[in-house]
């Protein structure tokens, strides 16, 4: 990565143009201050993805172990009989 410093005035300026009208802003703290904000909605909503994944992960992992008694499976195929029988 190339430091600021190291970078041409001319060709700096010109980027922070472009960067201006990105992020439709108009000085540099309004620039780092949108980027800031833009980086830290992506580290919360990769926090809450992550979360989200291990959640539902261990649910996956509760539910595939869960073994229907008897009568549930009695009242499912009863409850099919009724829907195709009109009872």
């Amino acid at each position: 990565m190339t430091k600021l410093e190291d970078i041409p005035e001319n060709v700096l300026n010109k980027i922070k143009e472009k960067a201006f009208l990105d992020y439709n802003v108009s000085t540099v703290q309004q620039l780092k201050d949108a980027v800031v904000d833009e980086k830290f909605e992506e580290i919360i909503n990769s926090y809450l993805g992550e979360a989200t994944l291990r959640i539902l992960r261990l649910k996956k992992d509760e539910f595939a172990a869960y073994q229907p008694t008897e009568d549930e499976i009695i009242a499912q195929i009863q409850a099919r009989i009724d829907a195709s029988t009109g009872g």
